[in-house]
Parts: structure tokens; C-alpha cells; sequence
């Protein structure tokens, strides 16, 4: 399946789920990773076309950074997915002539406060469930019989010649 069948297949959940966590795959190699994020952000500045725009790799490579340092928890097919989503605008719809990484930044608050949550608070509602599910599960020590209470008169006790008179 070719990269572009992938990102079209993305969604948040999967994304999510199924995604390579940024922060990791900075630390794993950080050369290709940000030149993959330049690479994203300038597909998506020549995709949206707008005049007032990222012009120069400078300013690139200050979106990526920002994205990198602002978001590092997001997963690789997420920042894919925002992108998408930008160009198909269905976020940020009114951009207005202009592009900047303030607009893009706000594109990645409204993901994670939007679609991001809910799908985190889905994925945590399923483990909640999930654990309750294990805690039902009926424990060996609830199988076993309580023995009775022995309660012994003052005669079995002299009888055992456990029986002290005072």
C-alpha cells in the first residue's frame, strides 16, 4: 500500500492506536524525522495556496520545531492527519489569505481539544470496562469453605485438660 493510500485510510483512532510516537522517533533519529515534518508542512502550504504564507525554509523549519516541541506526544499519522484535514478544510476553514504557523499550531490545539479527547476518552472508557471485566473474574480463595466457629464449653476444656480453676 502506497503512502498515499495510508494517509487517505488515516483516522484519528488509528492514527492514534497504530502511529509512531513523535518525541520516540525524535530521539530515534531526528534528521529524517524533521525533514519529513518540513516536507508535510511545504505539501501543505503549496496544497492550500494562499498568498500570505511560510516562504522560506527558515520559517519552515521554525513551524517544525514548534510542532516537535509543542505537540511531542501526538504520533507521526496524526500530524499526517491534521495536515489532511487542513487541506480538506475541515479545520481552519477561514484561513483568509494567510498561513502562518500560528494558524497551523491552531490547527493542532483544536485536534488534540477536539477529536483527540474524545477518542482518549473512548480508548480509556474501553480500558476501564476492559479492567473491570478482569476484576469479575472469580478468585480461588472465594471458592474455598470458611470453617466454623468452635466454640467449647467449660467442660470440653477440663476434659482437654485445657481447664484452669482460679
Amino acid at each position: 500500500m502506497g503512502d498515499r493510500q495510508v494517509v487517505r485510510d488515516l483516522t484519528c483512532a488509528s492514527a492514534f492506536h497504530q502511529g509512531t510516537n513523535l518525541r520516540l522517533a525524535i530521539k530515534t533519529d531526528q534528521g529524517p524525522i524533521r525533514a519529513w515534518l518540513a516536507l508535510e508542512v511545504t505539501k501543505l502550504v503549496r496544497a492550500v495556496g494562499v498568498n500570505n504564507t511560510l516562504s522560506d525554509t527558515e520559517e519552515v523549519l521554525d513551524t517544525c520545531d514548534a510542532i516537535i516541541d509543542e505537540f511531542p506526544a501526538l504520533t507521526m499519522e496524526e500530524i499526517a492527519y491534521v495536515f489532511r484535514q487542513i487541506k480538506r478544510g475541515h479545520m481552519l476553514p477561514k484561513l483568509y489569505g494567510q498561513l502562518r504557523m500560528r494558524q497551523i499550531l491552531e490547527a493542532f490545539r483544536m485536534y488534540e481539544g477536539q477529536e483527540r479527547a474524545d477518542m482518549l476518552e473512548r480508548h480509556h472508557q474501553e480500558q476501564t470496562k476492559a479492567n473491570n471485566a478482569a476484576s469479575r473474574i472469580p478468585r480461588m480463595s472465594g471458592r474455598r469453605e470458611r470453617p466454623e466457629h468452635i466454640s467449647l464449653t467449660e467442660e470440653d476444656h477440663k476434659n482437654l485438660g485445657t481447664w484452669r480453676a482460679d
